[in-house]
């Protein structure tokens, strides 16, 4: 209008469209919207300080499935823990096992890179013993993370799995398990495509997940002082 006003444009109801963001394939997360405007001469004069603004928004937005680089971002998981019952009781004397193992296993249906490391680990010990880190040439840490196995375009809607084990080949679990813990604390950093876009697709659909859980067995091979 020449004196000025709002022209609202009525909303469209995306459900069940396909939304291409790579502008013709040559570019990534871009939604190109094309405008036209026709001007109509009303015999006012056009001044200096009159504009034209447009606005576009997507509200609600929700998806079954998207594909292409998802970004790059960072998730720290909650600290969780591990309670190892046969400590229960134990308040003095020395017990040892020769052969403890720790098992990440690790549950994707994510079509992406997902990198991790353990972080805030530590233990609580009934008798008192100071908590020990658990370090090794295998332990997922800042330096050295882990990168989960994902599904591919022809595994969506599926879980891929992997496993990590830690033993005393490959890390100092024994002397973790030497302070008798009562519980094992831990929290877990991720980071999703952390090579940032290599040109391999993303994927995630509405229901996509991953979780980290771990797990430590105790063969009864050892002996007890006191």
């Amino acid at each position: 209008p020449s004196s000025g006003g709002t022209i609202t444009n009525t909303y469209t109801d995306l459900d069940g469209y396909t939304i291409d963001l790579t502008n013709g394939g040559s570019e990534t997360n871009k939604l190109p919207v094309n405008y036209t405007i026709t001007m109509t001469n009303s015999g006012s004069p056009v001044n200096a300080s009159d504009e034209m603004q447009l606005s576009v928004s997507l509200n609600s937005v929700d998806y079954a499935a998207m594909f292409g680089y998802l970004g790059n971002y960072s998730q720290n998981l909650s600290t969780d823990s591990i309670h190892l019952e046969i400590f229960n009781q134990v308040l003095d004397g020395e017990a040892y096992f020769h052969d403890p193992r720790l098992y990440v296993r690790m549950h994707n249906s994510y079509g992406l890179p997902i990198q991790f490391y353990l972080t805030s680990l530590g233990t609580y010990s009934t008798t008192g013993a100071s908590s020990t880190a658990l370090t090794g040439t295998d332990v997922p840490t800042i330096a050295n993370p882990r990168t989960m196995n994902y599904p591919t375009l022809s595994q969506i809607g599926e879980y891929v799995s992997d496993m990590l084990t830690l033993n005393k080949t490959n890390s100092n679990i024994m002397d973790v398990i030497e302070t008798q813990p009562k519980y094992i604390f831990f929290s877990v950093d991720a980071e999703t495509n952390p090579s940032g876009p290599t040109g391999d697709y993303n994927f995630v659909t509405d229901s996509s997940m991953f979780n980290l859980d771990l797990e430590v067995e105790l063969p009864l091979y050892g002996n007890a002082e006191y």
